[in-house]
């Protein structure tokens, strides 16, 4: 749900510590992911070499879309994999930090340039030993928009963010130019929007998300300065449950939209 709440006589100063309000639940599920990823290629760095464990760097575009309102700019994000395809059972842990700054435009609320937005996605996934090729898993994804500002006709904006479970698919092409597909079906998702950060008569909104879907299309080349894939992907949620909250003094139902998402860029895996 983005929609800026009508500001008559407020006024917004930019403040350089704008990111440090990350919400404190997805902190602390990041930082216990970081751990574990830490513990975990600590115990693998033992049983593999370091040409197991690859890191990425990546440069794209992203674009989010809502009936009323769109969202887009550049992004660079850093990746990593530990390829632990002989240990713990065949498990692959992966992990996806990506970083932009998006501009917000609709045709109600306006225009708002330089949005901050970070996403991040853990995997785990494991090989189907019956289908060659293909392996399966669990992964978590987030998301955060500081989208608070004025906009050119005087909107009010708040901060966004997501929360999801998803269920990846993954089939790896056995051919001389890898290609890797992936999908992903949504286990469960809740978006928060703090709108009591837009007007101080208008209350929090948490609402659950359940139905969605991913597609991710990437091919690896392989140059002497280290591995480049570029990449397709898109993802699609559907409305969210409906919840009774405060807006701006009037108790309204309130709905996340059915939104989509394209990225597209260029991934280089270092030596």
């Amino acid at each position: 749900m983005v929609f800026f709440i009508k500001m008559a006589d407020y006024h917004f100063k930019w403040n350089s510590q704008a990111m440090t309000h990350l919400p404190r639940q997805s902190c602390a599920l990041g930082l216990c992911l970081w751990g574990a990823c830490l513990t975990g290629g600590q115990a693998l760095a033992q049983t593999q070499d370091t040409a197991e464990q690859a890191w990425g760097m990546s440069v794209g575009v992203q674009r989010y879309s809502e009936s009323l309102m769109q969202l887009q700019g550049p992004e660079i994000g850093v990746h990593w994999r530990n390829h632990a395809q002989a240990q713990l059972a065949g498990v692959q842990l992966e992990v996806d930090a990506i970083w932009g700054l998006q501009n917000y435009s609709s045709p109600v609320s306006g225009t708002l340039k330089s949005i901050p937005n970070i996403d991040t996605r853990w995997r785990l996934m494991a090989p189907l030993s019956f289908m060659p090729g293909v392996s399966y898993g669990l992964a978590l994804h987030t998301d955060y928009n500081n989208m608070r500002g004025i906009t050119s006709v005087g909107h009010g904006g708040y901060e966004r963010i997501s929360t999801q479970l998803w269920l990846p698919l993954r089939w790896t092409l056995p051919t001389a130019q890898a290609w890797e597909l992936d999908a992903g079906v949504l286990l469960w998702g809740q978006h928060v929007s703090r709108l009591s950060q837009a007007t101080a008569n208008s209350e929090d909104v948490t609402n659950t998300q359940d139905i969605g879907l991913y597609l991710q299309a990437a091919t690896a080349i392989n140059t002497s300065r280290g591995k480049v894939t570029p990449f397709l992907r898109w993802a699609w949620i559907d409305h969210s449950n409906v919840v009774l909250a405060k807006e701006s003094g009037v108790m309204k139902y309130v709905q996340e939209p059915r939104n989509n998402r394209v990225q597209v860029g260029l991934q280089w895996q270092l030596r």
